[in-house]
C-alpha cells in the first residue's frame, strides 16, 4: 500500500484479534514497569473521537504536565485478560460459536 516505506521495519502491530479492555474502559497512560513509555489503546469502536482525546492526554502526560482535560484514575489502570496468551487458541472458536448465534 505504501511502497516508500517498504524498508521501514515495524516493531508492534495490532494483531486485530480484539480492541477492548478486560474493564471495558479505555487505557491511557503510562506503560506499567516500562519507564518512560506510554500508551492509548482499548477504544472500543470509538478511534477517532477517543484516538484523538487519548493524545491530547498522552501529550500532558508525556511533558509531565497536568492533563489539560479530564483525566479519570479508570483510564489509568487495565486489568489483564485471563489465560495469557493461550487466549488466542480460544478466540477463533469462540468468534465462530459468537458468529452462528448472531
Amino acid at each position: 500500500m505504501f511502497p516508500a516505506w517498504s524498508g521501514v521495519e515495524t516493531t508492534h502491530c495490532w494483531s486485530g484479534m480484539v480492541c477492548l479492555a478486560r474493564n471495558l474502559v479505555p487505557f491511557v497512560g503510562p506503560v506499567p514497569e516500562v519507564k518512560g513509555m506510554f500508551a492509548g489503546l482499548c477504544y472500543h469502536g470509538n478511534g477517532v473521537a477517543m484516538g484523538t482525546y487519548a493524545g491530547r492526554l498522552l501529550s500532558d502526560l508525556v511533558l509531565a504536565q497536568a492533563p489539560g482535560l479530564p483525566y479519570s484514575t479508570a483510564i489509568q489502570s487495565m486489568p489483564r485478560f485471563p489465560l495469557g496468551r493461550a487466549r488466542r487458541l480460544l478466540m477463533p472458536p469462540a468468534y465462530a460459536a459468537l458468529g452462528l448465534m448472531d
